[in-house]
């Protein structure tokens, strides 16, 4: 019975034999080949098939055959058969002219070409025919060269990540093992290939990569992925500019809040968009990434100079201060970028990115919707920064802060209306600092809370045991907006009165205009409570320009403190006279005293009574002392500099 193949109509069994002896490898060398490459299931057919070739010699083959031939025939057709339609792709080529003696129907199959008859198969060489390259990208082929490496060392190699693609542009990721067959001259005339289908699993673990390596809502890199860039850049040791642009974008939370997270994550795509369509199209090599929430950045490399840095992020700031459409709502959320430049003193990625990220809150602090760089002068404060952060800690451990007064006054009788409570701290290097030399720092860690703890509870206690209230003054103490927030406030504040054995209605809370900036109908609705609560509410700072003329409707304060910027200069610009004149009438509607902070000449006294500001503060009446230097009886007077105490 002969086998045909149902596509060629050639006799398997002759296809095979033709293949063996076109290569003129003996049996054995073609087991050793299969054992090397094939799969145990696939080996049964060409074992059986090999030993019924080979046997123990003519004598026992033919009295084999004389026996069952018509079921050896049968067997050797159908083994042969099995060899041309296995399911392992196999490729066999002369080394010596690249040309193709094998390959069977998985071959074609995987490679997705039709069958070709044995005898034109033979003129073909492997690239023309089984087009192999390194990966989707590329166009260059590399079968041969890849075999022919193979036979020149004489070594079983295998081949992982290759990429095969097919004439619809369709393509397969594959490895191949390759096997150089040997002659009895134990030279390498042959070389047997088995490709193995890796594209299920590639895409598998091209899915792991995107998901370890990709941020999962706008597709851009993650942070992971954009540290390897830079430490790449960084461990390469060459003098190839590179640099990392940080961009934090403005406003993007109260739209987010506002407009709901869907919005919010529209926007987010939309920024990628625009940042990733600007990077495609720039000329050095760019990666954009996100790093979380609406922090994004690119990462710049193989930069002409670092003057490209700056361009592109110009380009950046352009783009992306245009309005986003989103939801039927025209929205503009503009973008502020730190850069941080390659150079020798960058060691480490995270260090680069920290600079970048530093540079970008230098830009948020100079107006938003600019560019700044890192430099040595940033260095010196971030480090200056750090330095004061951690002497501010061990400030709290060792009991280095206190509180002194000054006195708040009707200017028409120098009466003392109120005492405001100020913290210093008493370093042990420096002397005497005010708060607001280490106020920034320890807002931004965190530190602000037990400070201001510190103070509340240090200055209610003071503030009881030298009679406040009997004396008819009450307490003022300042609240950052980190406090004003503290969900455990009203507890705080409660316990902070009651150990004291202040009333309610003697401690005045003063909160900084700038607490208003951003999301201020969450501060607005925590004075309401502390409000309810009987203490009294001060705005502080007012006139620095953070929050509008219009939110003192809102307000429910009793005090307005004029900002000691508009008070310094009420004798040498009649429009900030003119302007304080009507902050004083717009209060009054809203029945709300206007305190002037600053006052430091009698001149100014006399400015400020005459366009009816009833109330001031500054060193023309007081600078801040200890409490047991406070004056008590009659109008207040400058107090001499002799009596005012120093710490230490």
């Amino acid at each position: 019975m002969q086998i045909y193949l149902a596509e060629t109509g050639v006799s398997a069994i002759e296809q095979f034999q033709t293949s063996l002896a076109a290569t003129g490898t003996t049996p054995w060398a073609w087991l050793d080949m299969v054992a090397s490459i094939l799969e145990p299931a696939c080996l049964v057919f060409l074992v059986t098939y090999l030993v019924w070739q080979r046997g123990l010699g003519i004598k026992e083959r033919q009295a084999f055959a004389s026996v069952s031939d018509p079921i050896g025939t049968d067997i050797n057709q159908l083994l042969s058969a099995g060899v041309q339609q296995l399911p392992c792709p196999i490729l066999i080529i002369d080394s010596s002219t690249a040309k193709l003696a094998f390959a069977n129907q998985a071959a074609f199959q995987l490679f997705g070409i039709n069958w070709i008859p044995h005898n034109q198969l033979v003129s073909r060489s492997l690239d023309q025919l089984f087009r192999i390259s390194a990966d989707s990208e590329s166009s260059q082929l590399i079968g041969e060269e890849l075999l022919l490496r193979v036979a020149e060392s004489g070594r079983t190699e295998r081949f992982e990540n290759l990429f095969i693609r097919h004439s619809n542009s369709a393509g397969k990721n594959i490895s191949l093992t390759a096997v150089p067959l040997f002659e009895q001259s134990h030279s390498s005339s042959y070389i047997a290939a088995y490709v193995d289908d890796e594209t299920d699993g590639f895409e598998k673990i091209s899915r792991i990569q995107q998901i370890a390596y990709s941020d999962s809502l706008t597709g851009l890199a993650n942070r992971h992925s954009i540290l390897q860039h830079i430490q790449t850049a960084i461990d390469r040791e060459t003098d190839c500019p590179f640099a990392i642009l940080f961009m934090d974008f403005d406003r993007f939370k109260l739209i987010n809040d506002s407009l709901g997270h869907e919005v919010g994550d529209q926007l987010l795509k939309e920024i990628a968009k625009r940042i990733n369509t600007l990077v495609g199209s720039i000329d050095c090599l760019g990666v954009a990434g996100r790093l979380g929430g609406d922090e994004f950045v690119v990462f710049l490399d193989q930069l002409n100079d670092f003057g490209d840095a700056t361009v592109i992020a110009e380009r950046l700031l352009a783009s992306l201060a245009q309005p986003y459409h989103l939801a039927g709502t025209s929205v503009v959320s503009t973008a502020s970028i730190g850069v941080a430049l390659s150079g020798p003193g960058v060691r480490s990625a995270s260090d680069m990115l920290r600079n970048a990220d530093l540079a970008m809150y230098k830009a948020k602090a100079a107006g938003k919707a600019r560019c700044s760089y890192f430099d040595d002068g940033l260095k010196r404060e971030v480090e200056q920064r750090l330095q004061v952060e951690t002497e501010l800690r061990e400030a709290l451990t060792h009991d280095e802060f206190y509180v002194v007064f000054q006195s708040i006054v009707d200017l028409r009788d120098r009466s003392i209306l109120s005492y405001e409570a100020l913290l210093r701290w008493s370093h042990p290097r420096l002397g005497p600092i005010s708060a607001g030399q280490f106020f920034d720092v320890a807002n931004e860690t965190g530190l602000v809370v037990p400070i201001g703890d510190f103070a509340l509870t240090t200055a209610c206690g003071i503030a009881v045991k030298n009679e406040f209230e009997r004396r008819g003054c009450r307490l003022h103490v300042n609240l950052s907006r980190l406090q004003v927030l503290l969900p455990a406030l009203m507890d705080i504040l409660g316990n902070a009165i009651e150990t004291a054995g202040l009333s309610a209605g003697s401690l005045v809370l003063e909160i900084s205009e700038s607490s208003l900036s951003g999301e201020p109908e969450r501060v607005i609705s925590r004075l309401h409570e502390i409000k309810e609560r009987g203490h009294r509410l001060c705005l502080d700072n007012f006139g620095s320009g953070a929050a509008p003329l219009t939110l003192l409707r809102e307000l429910p304060i009793d005090y307005l403190k004029l900002d000691r910027s508009l008070v310094s200069s009420v004798n040498s610009s009649p429009e900030h006279l003119v302007l304080i004149q009507s902050l004083v009438t717009i209060a009054e509607t809203y029945d709300i005293q206007v305190i002037a902070e600053g006052i430091e000449t009698d001149e100014q006294v006399k400015q400020l009574k005459q366009i009816g500001c009833r109330f001031g503060q500054g060193y023309a009446f007081q600078r801040p002392v200890e409490a047991d230097c406070l004056p008590w009886d009659g109008p207040v007077r400058p107090i001499p500099a002799k009596l005012k105490p120093t710490r230490r």
